[in-house]
């Protein structure tokens, strides 16, 4: 007995296309949970145009003085002792939140990093660079706020 098309079952292929969906979106800009541990300007910038990834600064106020603040970067200072408090208001207490942290060269945005994991944030990325150093985010043409 033949069956019309209508009646047959594309369940396999469904099945498919749900997992491909699902694995898209999980994965965004082709980062899964577990963001490296670091990354160039380029490909963070993107990830927080894109992907709904939070950057921030992680300088002093005097540096963003001096230099300005990527236009997509909330600021809080390493040295601010309620650090952690601020970026859980910033990520609204999501530690599964895609995070890249700036600093002025690129160290103190890797001890940012290690800070916020160790905090129990999972997707945390440092920014090769920095904000001025080579191939950091001025000398990458990316752009910058005056800080208020």
């Amino acid at each position: 007995m033949k069956l019309p098309i209508a009646a047959l079952s594309f369940r396999p292929l469904r099945y498919i296309c749900a997992s491909l969906l699902i694995g898209f979106s999980l994965t965004g800009l082709g980062y899964a949970q577990g963001l490296p541990d670091e990354m160039p300007v380029q490909r963070g910038d993107l990830m927080v145009r894109k992907a709904g990834a939070i950057l921030i600064d992680v300088r002093s106020p005097s540096e963003w003085r001096q230099t300005g603040i990527p236009v997509t970067a909330h600021t809080v200072s390493m040295d601010d002792p309620q650090f952690l408090a601020r970026v859980a208001e910033i990520t609204g207490g999501n530690s599964a939140q895609r995070i890249a942290v700036i600093s002025q060269l690129g160290i103190r945005s890797s001890q940012a990093r290690e800070t916020l994991r160790a905090a129990g944030y999972t997707n945390v990325t440092s920014i090769t660079g920095g904000v001025i150093g080579p191939e950091g985010w001025i000398d990458s043409d990316l752009p910058v706020r005056p800080y208020r």
